[in-house]
């Protein structure tokens, strides 16, 4: 898997207003695989149209192209494909990360990681930018963040960037080879508070109620069970509270 990686094109922007626009700017030119990452993001996203904070210099934050023909696998796959592929890369550097549903990669409580997949059809492709944006060597956060973590907290010591972009497409090359199956049951094990009663907010009608994740759907919905009942949610029918 080394040598496929090493064959990946990784374009490093000192500056860029996301790398997912400038991906989905520069999709034509692109080859499937290849990585836009960038030091500096001065409109950096995140899912439901939040802002990615990120000091500049000391995260990685990047996005990978991928163009595939259209098929009967979900376009959810490479939510789920992104996802695996940092937790992975964290557990091989003794970082116990899990996956927060439906794409958010935690360390304990805390976020380290989140992922925005963008896609954009065409009558016999879909191409998708798949943006990533893990903590690395920051350890003061903003104060709107509630929540953070970085490599560097629960490691003690500094990440090179460019290195890590590296091993990282590695994992993300042998997670992409796979079936969706064998993906997809990778995903659901040991999902953030999988198997533990938690409080939940309905984001449809505001209720609070306590529920237990079991798993995931091959469409991406969140099975939860909550008073002998087992409910569906798209991510944004359900909400968190921690």
């Amino acid at each position: 898997m080394k040598n496929a990686a090493e064959k990946v094109v990784i374009h490093w922007l000192d500056e860029v207003d996301s790398t997912n626009a400038a991906v989905l700017r520069t999709m034509p030119d692109l080859d499937n695989l290849s990585v836009v990452a960038a030091r500096t993001q001065t409109a950096g996203r995140g899912q439901k149209g939040n802002r990615w904070l990120s000091t500049p210099g000391e995260n990685l934050t990047f996005t990978v192209c991928v163009k595939e023909r259209l098929s009967d696998v979900p376009l959810i796959r490479l939510n789920e494909l992104a996802a695996l592929s940092v937790r992975d890369y964290l557990r091989e550097r003794g970082i116990p990360a899990t996956i927060k549903w439906p794409n958010d990669i935690y360390v304990g409580v805390r976020k380290i990681c989140g992922i925005l997949v963008e896609n954009r059809l065409t009558p016999d492709e879909v191409h998708s930018a798949v943006g990533i944006g893990l903590n690395m060597n920051q350890t003061v956060f903003p104060v709107e963040l509630v929540n953070p973590t970085s490599m560097k907290r629960h490691t003690g010591r500094s990440f090179d960037p460019a290195e890590e972009l590296k091993a990282l497409m590695e994992v993300f090359l042998f997670h992409y080879g796979r079936d969706f199956e064998a993906l997809h049951a990778d995903f659901c094990e040991g999902l953030f508070q999988q198997g533990v009663p938690c409080p939940y907010r309905d984001l449809g009608n505001g209720n609070i109620f306590t529920g237990t994740i079991l798993g995931v759907e091959k469409d991406g919905r969140l099975q939860v069970e909550s008073e002998g009942a087992v409910r569906l949610y798209g991510f944004k029918d359900i909400g968190y509270i921690l």
